[in-house]
């Protein structure tokens, strides 16, 4: 038995009785548990990997003789060996803060802060989304960043300063207001749609 009648070729060799195994592989598939327990981690780190790649590659902060492959092996390499301790560990070098093109090394450490900063939203991802989520991430993510004097970014805090990104400058930060604000738009996050989680 062979249908030639579209791109799916269907050979009676192939299958002992292909409407059984066809009826059998859609329920195989149909179920939720299988790629929540056999693929969905594996998604969820080549996900994690690729999102962290291509930031980087957009923002120009790789390397200049960055090898994708070797990008990719790295991550995977930090993602498969970074402890839930190793998320908040103390960064190995400093990098710009301002995301310029810097020393191998320099992008190394700003890669592997982003990995471990999307890592821990990942295992947070079914709570509730809160501003101390926000401030741990944060502190995670701008680990051993440096600001253009070379001091250290005040990291895991709310800013009470003036700041810029490109060529916008953000008014100066009232602490007060700062304090308030996160709440409300966990809130209204948390609020938006029904989503209690992030």
């Amino acid at each position: 038995m062979t249908n030639t009648g579209g791109a799916f070729v269907l050979r009676d060799w192939l299958l002992d009785d292909p409407a059984e195994t066809i009826e059998s592989l859609t329920e195989r598939l149909s179920n939720p548990k299988l790629f929540a327990t056999d693929y969905t981690p594996v998604f969820a780190k080549r996900m994690a990997i690729t999102t962290v790649y291509t930031s980087n590659k957009l923002e120009q902060t790789l390397p200049d003789n960055a090898r994708e492959h070797q990008m990719y092996k790295l991550l995977e390499g930090i993602f498969n060996t970074d402890l839930d301790e190793d998320l908040t560990s103390p960064a190995k070098a400093t990098w710009p803060a301002e995301g310029i093109r810097a020393q191998t090394r320099e992008t190394t450490a700003q890669m592997v802060q982003h990995l471990r900063a999307l890592k821990y939203l990942m295992q947070h991802v079914h709570q509730s989304l809160t501003p101390d989520v926000i401030i741990k991430c944060h502190r995670i993510l701008m680990a051993g960043s440096v600001n253009d004097d070379g001091t250290l970014v005040n990291n895991g805090k709310f800013r009470d300063h003036p700041s810029h990104a490109g060529t916008h400058v953000y008014a100066e930060g009232n602490p007060v207001i700062l304090g308030k604000h996160p709440e409300c738009i966990c809130a209204q996050y948390r609020n938006d749609g029904g989503v209690d989680h992030f």
